[in-house]
Parts: structure tokens; C-alpha cells; sequence
């Protein structure tokens, strides 16, 4: 019982934080290596807004395409620093042929979270493959996400251990997780304007809390580059 109350908080922590990816499409070009963007969801039920940094970076010895990217979120309905997302990752094109591309994404994750029954710190990463046709001015893929939470630190707040249940505070270190699969796509305005959105549904693991909110996520942004 105790192990199952704490998957169910864990979960709720990494639900209230999860936009899951940065908003890369197109690779920067040489001449404008540097993008950033802002963005809004309805992610788990969820409204969240968002700013993120990129760098293209070039591994000429791989001959390779790559951005270097970092983002910070938090919930829009009631603005929060407790409840946050913070990372750093990269985008990488593993595989190109002609206009067709194959991007992969990896990112470590720091999220936060509070509410009036605990507050939490906890580390995950998230791995990405997004397939499709990417042209100079627009692209259009397909997105499969995996999202794994591997370790939270958990603090009961004293009303909890008092009125629900005397768990006791710590690392919990059995992960949870949860899936994407949608479709991603967008368009460069005037060589400097990206818009991008996202949609698809969302999965989450054994603890995942399906009935709860809806299985969906919409995520829209608009960036600019340099």
C-alpha cells in the first residue's frame, strides 16, 4: 500500500510538468544557427507555457547535423516556479536521404512539483524519433516519444501524514514512465519566423492515472532565429 500511494504522487508529479519535447523541426541553417522559441500546451489535461534556446552545431566528422537545445515550463492555470520542468538536450539527424529524415532526440529532465499534500525533486530522460519529409521552408513527421521518470525525491507534507496516510519522506527510485505517438509539423515564415504544432495521444505506464485526464496533447509555438 505504502509503495503504490507513493507511485500514484510520483505520477501526479511528472503529469502536472510534462510538455515533452522541445519544439525543433527544421535544423537551423548555417547562416542563422541560433533559434528560440515560446510555447503553450494542453498536455495531460494541463495548460503549460514554455521558453527554450537552441544552437545548431555541426560534427563535420560524423557528418552530422545537430541543435543543442534547453527549455524551461511551468503550468499556465496557476503559475508556479515549485512546479517546473527544466532541460538540456539534443537533436540529432540520424539518418537522411533526399528530403526525408530521420531525427533523434534525447533529454535529460529535471522536474519539481508542490501541491498541499507533498512536494517533490526528480530526475528522468526522454528519448524521441521523429520520421518524415523535411523541406527548406516546412516539414511534416511523425513523433514517438518515451518519457521515464528514474528517481524523485519525495516530501509528505505534515497534513498528509497526519490525515491520509504516514509515509515517510525520500528517494524513490522505481521509475515511471509514459508514451507519445502523434504527428509534428510547421513552416518557416520569412527566413527568421518558425511555427510549429504538435498533437497526438498519450500513454502512460502502469501507474499512469489513464481515467483521470484525457489521453491527448496539443502543443503549439512560434520561434525565431538568428
Amino acid at each position: 500500500m505504502k509503495r503504490l500511494v507513493q507511485y500514484i504522487v510520483l505520477v501526479i508529479s511528472i503529469i502536472v510538468t510534462s510538455v515533452a519535447f522541445a519544439e525543433v523541426g527544421i535544423i537551423p541553417t548555417k547562416s542563422k544557427p541560433t533559434m528560440a522559441d515560446v510555447n503553450v500546451g494542453f498536455d495531460s489535461a494541463i495548460l503549460t507555457s514554455g521558453v527554450g534556446y537552441g544552437q545548431r552545431v555541426d560534427l563535420e566528422a560524423l557528418n552530422k547535423e545537430m541543435v543543442v537545445f534547453g527549455d524551461f515550463s511551468i503550468p499556465m492555470t496557476k503559475p508556479d516556479f515549485n512546479d517546473f520542468r527544466l532541460r538540456l538536450g539534443i537533436y540529432l539527424i540520424a539518418y537522411k536521404r533526399q528530403s526525408f529524415s530521420v531525427p533523434i532526440e534525447f533529454i535529460p529532465i529535471l522536474r519539481g512539483a508542490e501541491n498541499a499534500t507533498f512536494r517533490s525533486v526528480g530526475f528522468g530522460t526522454a528519448l524521441g524519433v521523429v520520421p518524415g519529409w523535411y523541406f527548406a521552408k516546412w516539414f511534416i513527421a511523425g513523433e514517438t516519444i518515451w518519457d521515464q521518470q528514474w528517481t524523485s525525491y519525495i516530501e509528505h507534507s505534515d497534513y498528509y501524514k497526519k490525515n491520509v496516510y504516514p509515509a515517510k519522506d525520500g528517494w524513490l527510485s522505481t521509475p515511471a514512465k509514459y508514451f507519445q505517438f502523434g504527428l509534428r509539423g510547421g513552416g518557416i515564415i520569412r527566413d527568421k519566423y518558425e511555427l510549429i504544432l504538435r498533437a497526438g495521444y498519450e500513454h502512460r505506464g502502469k501507474y499512469g492515472l489513464q481515467n483521470l485526464t484525457p489521453s491527448i496533447y496539443v502543443i503549439s509555438s512560434i520561434g525565431f532565429r538568428w
